[in-house]
């Protein structure tokens, strides 16, 4: 773990307080035995970074080097040569880079969770379907079923990968809770599509789509579907309206 020690004032002792990583792959650094507030404020955020760079990136990686790098400098300016302000920035740069990196990481779990949500979804409905087909066929047209959680999981896909840049995941530090939370979101996409499906089949509200034909009717379902999972703020409306209509009656 990280490591501060005191060390006396001159020459040789402040050599000492030069910051290196030890052999656990910790930041390991003196700190003066007069040492100033700031610098023990200083101190105590490098070694809470070193630890969460330790932990997130893992050691000997090309992004914790270099968080590891700028970390060092910080405390070496910061603790030997007393600059404490020059030392403040290197500190915010470094922890810049670690949140961005990490960040990064989140975002490709949170995908992989999207990814696997779909797929599960999917299968579990083509089973259910199967096993169940007496008991879907009276409200889902045969075969529709798979494709509506389908095309429900790839509007949500679409929507993470559209605007994947803009996710902000740099604070989620449970890796189990980003990959649920990517996997969750196909499960609401399909929710969703299963009961707009169910609002449009039964036509409780009045729903312009051109001139369907019945030919097209499916393509309409799955149009819905796909929209259900790119914008749930699509499915929310029309839910709203069906419960509207429902205490107004």
């Amino acid at each position: 773990m990280s490591q501060t020690t005191v060390h006396k004032e001159g020459k040789a002792a402040q050599s000492e307080l030069y910051a290196h990583i030890n052999k656990d792959q910790y930041l390991e650094f003196g700190l003066p035995v007069n040492a100033t507030e700031e610098q023990k404020a200083l101190a105590a955020d490098i070694v809470a970074l070193d630890h969460r760079a330790h932990e997130q990136l893992g050691p000997d990686t090309p992004e914790w080097k270099e968080v590891m790098g700028v970390l060092r400098n910080a405390a070496n300016v910061g603790l030997v040569y007393n600059e404490v302000p020059q030392a403040r920035l290197d500190y915010k740069l470094a922890e810049l880079a670690f949140l961005r990196y990490f960040e990064a990481r989140n975002r490709i779990r949170y995908l992989l969770g999207l990814g696997v949500g779909v797929g599960v979804c999917t299968l579990l409905s083509g089973l259910l379907y199967v096993t169940a087909k007496s008991l879907s066929e009276p409200f889902i047209k045969p075969g529709l079923l798979p494709l509506l959680c389908l095309f429900a999981g790839l509007g949500s896909l679409t929507s993470v990968l559209t605007r994947l840049d803009e996710i902000d995941l740099k604070f989620a530090t449970s890796t189990k809770l980003v990959v649920i939370s990517g996997a969750a979101r196909p499960v609401v996409a399909i929710c969703f599509a299963l009961a707009i499906y169910l609002v449009l089949d039964l036509k409780l509200l009045d729903i312009k789509f051109g001139s369907p034909t019945e030919q097209n009717a499916n393509s309409i379902f799955l149009i819905s579907s796909f929209l259900c999972g790119f914008s749930e703020r699509f499915a929310q409306d029309i839910l709203s309206k069906v419960t509207g209509g429902m205490g107004g009656r």
